[in-house]
């Protein structure tokens, strides 16, 4: 039986995006940094003023991304 080697890469950026398209990996691993960067500013907040957070809003979600259900890339807008 031939084994088939997976490359997982993570977080979705132009370079995953790139390899994704033409093959070279096979999957990407990320997460919404927004959401990461919020909820460490929550949890901060609540430490410091001894409020308990919301435990099911800190729950960060993961994501797998495929060639077959990656998002269409975002456009900078300059203003």
């Amino acid at each position: 039986m031939t084994q088939q080697t997976v490359i997982i890469g993570h977080e979705l950026t132009s370079h995953t995006r790139a390899r994704l398209i033409d093959g070279s990996i096979d999957a990407v691993i990320t997460q919404d940094v927004g959401h990461l960067l919020r909820s460490s500013i929550r949890l901060l907040r609540s430490k410091i003023t001894r409020v308990s957070p919301v435990l099911s809003q800190e729950k960060i979600r993961i994501e797998i991304i495929l060639r077959e259900n990656m998002p269409e890339e975002k456009q900078n807008i300059s203003i």
